[in-house]
């Protein structure tokens, strides 16, 4: 493939676009802990972003951002930027580099229709997927299923930060790694506790699902109400929302110093 640095572009601009957007939503889950009120999701906080001076265009900019990042994922998952190869690991790995480029474009588009730029849709793509396979194996089955997936990945990124695999796709310095490993090991196993809390929130819903009985997806505002009702709530909730500034810095680090593997794609 010749000249490929816009795929480079892409990608860098995409994690600091992630980068910004979980910088709002750790602020927003931090001051949760001393007003309930503030707890935000991912389309909170890109309305955030909208009610801001200049609003307008800083979403327009941060849109930009999220349609490379979605690119980005495709890519990785399509032609094995990362060489994850054919094994069972290596494709199930693709495929949630698939749903995270579904999941970014979803947002990107939530972000145009906030500008009126197209039209709003009254539900995801993910959501009416979802509402197909519950039609066809039942609210409880598709519950579990999810469940175990989000219990995965929580295990997934809290295995990459405890082994500190994410090293392995940084070229940064030794000095930089120094304040790197940190911040990534934070901020990974603060994300990856969100994921295992939702897992927790579906695996309730498998518990009590009938089928006339079906619940939304937890998202990241039910994380945060189900952290609120236990002992020292707010304590925990200080300390998941600088957990997910410091993966907004993890972002950041991967705009900067991720490498970028082309020579073989």
């Amino acid at each position: 493939m010749k000249n490929k640095s816009w795929i480079k572009t892409f990608a860098r601009s995409g994690y600091a676009s992630r980068g910004v957007i979980y910088t709002i939503i750790g602020f927003f889950t931090f001051l949760a802990a001393f007003d309930p009120g503030e707890k935000k999701d991912t389309r909170s906080a890109l309305t955030e972003i909208l009610q801001q001076p200049f609003g307008y265009i800083l979403l327009g900019i941060l849109i930009v951002g999220l349609i490379s990042y979605s690119l980005w994922r495709l890519f990785q998952s399509i032609a094995d930027a990362d060489h994850h190869g054919l094994t069972a690991k290596g494709i199930a790995i693709r495929l949630a580099l698939l749903v995270s480029a579904a999941t970014y474009a979803s947002l990107a588009y939530y972000s145009l229709a906030r500008l009126d730029l197209v039209p709003s849709r009254s539900g995801d793509a993910e959501e009416t997927y979802i509402e197909q396979a519950r039609g066809l194996i039942g609210e409880r089955y598709v519950a579990l299923i999810l469940a175990s997936v989000f219990v995965i990945i929580a295990g997934a990124h809290i295995y990459k930060a405890l082994t500190r695999r994410y090293a392995d796709h940084l070229k940064a310095s030794d000095k930089a790694m120094v304040w790197i490993h940190p911040i990534a090991i934070s901020g990974l196993i603060a994300r990856g506790i969100i994921f295992l809390v939702i897992g927790i929130l579906l695996f309730f819903q498998f518990s009590r699902a009938t089928n006339d009985n079906q619940d939304d997806i937890p998202s990241l505002k039910d994380v945060l109400s189900y952290i609120e009702q236990m002992p020292y709530s707010s304590v925990l909730l200080a300390a998941l929302g600088i957990g997910i500034i410091l993966f907004a810095g993890y972002s950041f680090a991967e705009a900067k110093w991720r490498r970028i593997n082309l020579t073989k794609v």
